[in-house]
């Protein structure tokens, strides 16, 4: 992956996770968490998630190693 291209991430706001897979709500841009059916999830870039969130690098190489 090339520095323009980004990888999208999902938040969720309830259980503080990644989400790799969240359930889709209706036809608007609404996630629910697939872990805890929270409906607070954000999505946004890597970069943006984790500088909004306060997330280290390292934190979220072990939140997306826990999930695989």
């Amino acid at each position: 992956m090339s520095e323009t291209e980004s990888k999208i991430l999902f938040y969720c706001r309830d259980c503080s996770k990644v989400v790799l897979n969240p359930k889709k709500k209706g036809e608007k841009y609404e996630y629910a968490c697939s872990i805890c059916n929270g409906e607070r999830v954000a999505f946004g870039t890597e970069k943006a998630i984790c500088d909004f969130f306060n997330i280290k690098e390292a934190m979220l190489k072990r939140m997306l190693a826990y999930q695989k």
